[in-house]
């Protein structure tokens, strides 16, 4: 069976709701399966312009320059969590999915369904 790019798109876009989901706790580690799900969504946006999906990388990995000292703030996991799904959105955008409820709720259910 082969993947259809819709299919290998809305699996790449899951594994960064993981990546948002963890960052919520902590920043995270730069793994290459990270750096693949960006590239492989970048690659098939089509776009020129990678601001968004080099401000999801910083913000994951919690060097984002809006971030606080986790140490000295207590909502550095919070915030770095809200700005990771913000740039997350954008990426939905540049990659022509519509980022809603549904859409969140679909790749959460696939996430907890195959792993």
């Amino acid at each position: 069976m082969r993947f259809t790019r819709d299919h290998l798109t809305f699996k790449a876009l899951c594994a960064l709701d993981e990546v948002v989901d963890a960052s919520r706790k902590q920043p995270v580690e730069p793994t290459f399966a990270l750096r693949f799900a960006l590239a492989y969504l970048y690659a098939v946006s089509g776009k020129q312009d990678r601001a968004t999906y080099d401000s999801f990388w910083r913000t994951v990995l919690g060097k984002d320059d809006r971030q606080a000292d986790p140490q000295a703030d207590p909502q550095a996991d919070y915030n770095r969590g809200t700005w990771a799904c913000t740039h997350l959105q954008g990426i939905c955008r540049s990659v022509g999915v519509v980022y809603n409820v549904q859409f969140s709720q679909s790749m959460r259910d696939s996430r907890f369904r195959n792993g």
